[in-house]
């Protein structure tokens, strides 16, 4: 028999709704309230303990800005849905995950009206999503109404065939329909691809910076409640991307402090001019570095850069 978890805010939680009368800071501690619970029950049942972790945040921001059962909001697979079923009334159950007349495993229509759609399938969530939106603008019935379309999916599954073409068609029809990447760089196996490579570039890219400024100036433009939901959801999920920090262009009197920075994140940073990645270590501790056209700098390299008192300059 599992032991009583000290989790004085979560215990408030009967329904998502009340999560709306709770602020930002109690919202920030529900999760890591969560985070425990969800730990605790997948310790007892087993099941995909990492895919919930990886969205405990994000499932509260959901639930906090968006009106769910009357949104629908669809999670791709669903191996991540454990916190999202902990929140929507079944927290008592949850440590019947995967047993016989216990909770599923996945998101499943007959267990509760949080679960739109019943998953367990890779790739579904954006095509799913968009015939909710569809139904919703034919004036479909419903029993908890028709609201926000919304699919989560993360990157490895948004590298399927199905992805792609509900993607295609939601496009052509022009739906209000709200798509949310889950970019954790995870899956069966190691993400591979052009859009992997693409999205891990995203992130440190100039446009990427820019579409922020411009997303934060736009912000104050939205009707209030939205303004004020924005901006909460922005609060609690700011920092999951590129493992709690986003990327941003190194100012040229800045570069020639980078052979301090571990290897890993100097190669994502991105920052030679040339393209270069880290290659090993230097005397000195600065870092020597692989160019495009296959040059590595040594004491002087004219094409690329020169290596002076253990530090590269590009």
């Amino acid at each position: 028999m599992s032991r009583k978890l000290n989790t004085p805010l979560l215990d408030q939680i009967a329904s998502p709704s009340d999560l709306k009368h709770f602020s930002d800071a109690d919202l920030q501690l529900i999760a890591e309230e969560l985070r425990i619970e969800t730990i605790s029950a997948v310790s007892e049942t087993g099941g995909h303990l990492g895919a919930g972790l990886g969205v405990v945040e994000l499932t509260v921001a959901l639930h906090a800005v968006f009106d769910a059962p009357k949104d629908k909001l669809i999670w791709d697979v669903s191996h991540q849905a454990y916190p999202h079923k902990i929140l929507t009334g079944r927290r008592d159950r949850i440590r019947t995950l995967r047993q016989k007349d216990g909770l599923s495993g996945f998101t499943k229509r007959s267990e509760s009206s949080f679960d739109p759609f019943g998953a367990a399938h890779s790739s579904t969530s954006i095509s799913a999503a968009l015939g909710f939106a569809v139904a919703r603008d034919l004036g479909g019935v419903c029993e908890v109404g028709h609201g926000d379309a919304i699919a989560v999916i993360g990157d490895g599954a948004m590298s399927a065939g199905m992805a792609y073409e509900a993607m295609n068609n939601a496009g052509h029809l022009k739906k209000r329909l709200i798509v949310i990447l889950n970019d954790n760089e995870m899956s069966i196996a190691p993400p591979v691809g052009a859009l992997s490579s693409y999205l891990s570039q995203l992130y440190s890219g100039v446009q990427f910076q820019e579409l922020k400024d411009l997303a934060k100036g736009a912000v104050n433009f939205l009707p209030e409640p939205i303004r004020e939901g924005a901006k909460r959801a922005k609060n609690l999920i700011k920092g999951m991307a590129m493992g709690g920090k986003v990327m941003k262009d190194v100012p040229m009197d800045k570069k020639k402090s980078l052979g301090k920075l571990p290897t890993e994140v100097r190669n994502k940073m991105g920052f030679m001019k040339k393209g270069g990645m880290a290659k090993k270590k230097m005397m000195g501790g600065g870092m020597a570095m692989k160019y495009g056209h296959g040059g590595k700098v040594g004491k002087k390299c004219p094409r690329d850069g020169i290596a002076m008192r253990g530090k590269t300059r590009a």
